[in-house]
């Protein structure tokens, strides 16, 4: 009986074997997926942001989170935040930068993607299981 256990924990159940499969295979996809969209979406969404905060192509917007930035600040040192916002603002991202957002993208993506398909099992699992039990009751 010992050893029945044991082959059963080396290798499970075909039917186990398939819901392993699948959920691999989910979750490969959805975190393929993440970071796909990461890499993509995350200098989009960055250049977004300073252009929301007021640094456009013009300079600096009157009235913006950019103005107070630059009105805090004084003299704006190169390099500075302030300059490398406004930089950002007006060319948009350089190449290393756009490399640097997108990888942080596809990070920051793929374990969203993952987190996400880990939780989309544990739920399903749990449906399935409460499913199972209505059905023998």
């Amino acid at each position: 009986m010992e050893k029945a256990d044991k082959d059963t924990q080396t290798n499970p159940p075909e039917e186990k074997r398939s819901i392993l499969k699948t959920l691999t295979s989910r979750k490969a996809i959805a975190i393929t997926t993440g970071v796909a969209a990461g890499t993509f979406f995350a200098p989009v969404i960055l250049t977004s942001i300073v252009a929301g905060l007021g640094f456009s192509a013009g300079g600096i917007v009157a009235g913006s989170t950019a103005a107070g930035m630059m009105a805090s600040v004084g003299n704006v040192a190169a390099g500075s935040t302030v300059a490398v916002l406004q930089s950002i603002g007006a060319a948009g991202l350089s190449t290393a930068g756009t490399v640097v957002a997108g990888g942080t993208g596809a990070a920051a993506g793929g374990a969203l993607g993952g987190g996400v398909s880990s939780t989309w099992g544990w739920v399903a699992k749990k449906f399935r299981s409460n499913r199972s039990e209505e059905k023998n009751t």
